[in-house]
């Protein structure tokens, strides 16, 4: 079977193995969409495109998300984690 798929990561390292798993299993990547987590997108998509050129697939398409939304995000989580006292 010919999967495809489109990834959507803030490239954690959980983000990561799965991105390496699926080049190695022959899933067809169509693209990687990269959005702001514990890092901002600028370093998300860097952390991206090591992985495709470490796996040797730089043919992979990489799309980096809006810095301007995810600040909101960002200091959203900030707030809600630190109020959790985790």
């Amino acid at each position: 079977m010919n999967y495809k798929m489109i990834i959507d990561t803030d490239c954690g390292i959980d983000d990561a193995v799965t991105i390496i798993s699926a080049i190695k299993y022959g899933i067809n990547i169509l693209g990687v969409t990269t959005v702001s987590g514990n890092v901002y997108v600028d370093q998300v998509t860097d952390n991206v495109l090591r992985i495709l050129n470490f796996m040797g697939r730089n043919d992979i398409p990489v799309f980096k998300g809006s810095l301007t939304v995810t600040h909101f995000v960002l200091k959203y989580k900030h707030n809600l984690l630190t109020n959790l006292h985790l």
